[in-house]
């Protein structure tokens, strides 16, 4: 049975043909059931005892399927399938016995075992032959649901660290902005002061704002993709983020950059996102100067976003695009945003990758996937 992945495809996918391990220590048993079984659906491995059995799952991954009879030389009842059960690479198994009543059913079951079957019934290749095809089926559909129960929990896992997140992130400029209204209405302060604060307050509350329109684009974009003109996105983020341009006193030098293929709303904000992270990380009493350009890459676009910031450290360099990570030497790093850029390339199918430049900056590669075929060409 070739590897299921639920994200892809959660359907069972089975080979041309399943491997059988047959544990049967009676070598006319063991012929019958392997004359029964046709060649261009099942390719059998005999083992006559429990140790044979053993030593063939240490040496092979690539069973689909077993079948155990309960009396072998070295293994007498529920021993062969409990103590098969154990190894690692243990298929399905189905236990088969001449002599089956339901107490031998119901402890089989409870072991973990995939079927049982009496010989007595076993009267047709039909009847065996459906028996470990549904054996084959089943583990395949339990691989697939477990993959899924995976990704649910794993998703869970993002999803309450990042409601966690928008919290703790939410929470502190309304306090700062609290705090700014509490000193507006003292009369002791003069009108530069009050001017000052109120400056403040609007500008807090402007980046609220933007940090609360990233996290909506980020959890609920629906929007088609189509081809994006990326002057055009840095243009619109530029323009969002005009105070703080002014205020650092931050450039921004343009090459010439390439179309990329994707969602508009989410990828607006990964640049948002990026031009934002570049100019609150630059070093104090430096302005900020920020360099966009593309490299060459044979099978997609890349974007490369330069800082002359002071740059992480190597071992650090993937910390900054955690949920709620801060490494020190991003201490104000505000953690949603460079975690929901990664989260955006991801489901673009392309990747985000921070590297250190030779200024002494930071680079924030963004490599995007060409376009497939059959995607409309409809511009942002």
């Amino acid at each position: 049975m070739e590897p299921s992945d639920a994200r892809a495809d959660p359907s069972p996918r089975v080979r041309d043909r399943s491997r059988v391990l047959l544990v049967e220590d009676s070598l006319t048993d063991a012929a019958i059931a392997h004359g029964m079984l046709p060649d261009d659906r099942f390719e059998v491995e005999i083992a006559t005892s429990l140790s044979e059995a053993m030593d063939l799952l240490e040496w092979s991954l690539d069973f689909d399927v077993g079948m155990v009879d309960l009396h072998l030389p070295d293994a007498r009842a529920l021993d062969a399938p409990r103590r098969l059960l154990a190894h690692p690479n243990v298929p399905p198994l189905v236990v088969v016995s001449g002599s089956i009543d339901d107490r031998l059913v119901r402890e089989s079951l409870r072991l973990g075992v995939d079927d049982v079957l009496d010989k007595v019934h076993v009267t047709t290749p039909q009847v065996l032959a459906r028996v470990l095809s549904h054996a084959v089926e089943r583990a395949a559909f339990r691989t697939a649901l477990e993959a899924q129960n995976r990704a649910i929990l794993g998703g869970n896992t993002q999803l309450r660290k990042m409601v966690e997140q928008i919290a703790h992130d939410l929470r502190n400029p309304m306090v700062a902005m609290r705090g700014y209204a509490k000193a507006l209405d003292r009369d002791e302060i003069d009108e530069e002061v009050r001017q000052r604060l109120r400056h403040e307050l609007a500008a807090v509350a402007d980046r609220s704002l933007l940090a609360l329109d990233a996290m909506l684009v980020d959890i609920a974009d629906t929007s088609g993709r189509s081809r994006i003109n990326v002057t055009e996105m840095v243009a619109w983020a530029h323009d969002m983020l005009h105070e703080d341009f002014v205020e650092s006193g931050a450039s921004i030098m343009l090459e010439d950059l390439p179309d990329v293929w994707g969602q508009p709303a989410s990828l607006r904000q990964v640049v948002l996102n990026v031009l934002h992270n570049a100019i609150r990380h630059c070093t104090p009493g430096t302005q900020p100067r920020i360099r966009v350009r593309a490299e060459l890459v044979p099978d997609g676009e890349r974007i490369v976003f330069s800082d002359n910031g002071p740059g992480v450290p190597r071992a650090q360099l993937e910390t900054i695009f955690g949920l709620g990570e801060r490494p020190p030497a991003m201490p104000g790093h505000a953690a949603l945003g460079l975690a929901s850029v990664r989260g955006v390339m991801t489901r673009h199918n392309g990747t985000v990758i921070a590297r250190n430049n030779d200024r002494g900056g930071l680079d924030i590669v963004l490599t995007f996937p060409r376009r497939r075929p059959g995607e409309g060409d409809a511009r942002a």
